[in-house]
């Protein structure tokens, strides 16, 4: 089943080509692991990412945080792209934890301890 999942991402519109990336930190994590991954759009890395992490058994606990405030073109709109993500995350749903807003005011304001977590952004992964 989890191959069946993992195979899905790929119909999921967006940038995510860094695959490699993800299956190194997921293998190299240990138990009770903590990664956020900022900047979601309609889920594709969000959904390769929690298919690893099934895979491996591992307790991780992942954190998403977007605005899905946007359209295609990036401006601010009243878009479906939350719903989308929501849509494109049905299996998965349940097993992390979405915040939605800005990054810079979930961060400073969540009640998560931020200590110690993989910060995924695209292109970018900082242990804090």
């Amino acid at each position: 089943m989890i191959d069946l999942i993992q195979g899905n991402y790929q119909n999921i519109r967006g940038w995510f080509n860094f695959e490699d990336i993800y299956q190194t930190m997921v293998s190299l994590a240990p138990e009770k692991s903590k990664f956020c991954e900022i900047g979601a759009y309609m889920g594709k890395s969000t959904f390769f990412l929690m298919s690893e992490i099934v895979k491996s058994k591992k307790d991780i606990e992942l954190h998403v945080v977007d605005s899905w405030d946007f359209n295609d073109s990036g401006c601010t709109s009243n878009s479906k792209t939350y719903d989308i993500f929501l849509e494109n995350m049905k299996p998965f749903l349940g097993k992390f934890k979405i915040h939605k807003g800005l990054s810079h005011e979930i961060i400073k304001n969540s009640p998560i301890n931020i200590s110690g977590i993989c910060l995924l952004m695209p292109r970018t992964i900082t242990l804090l």
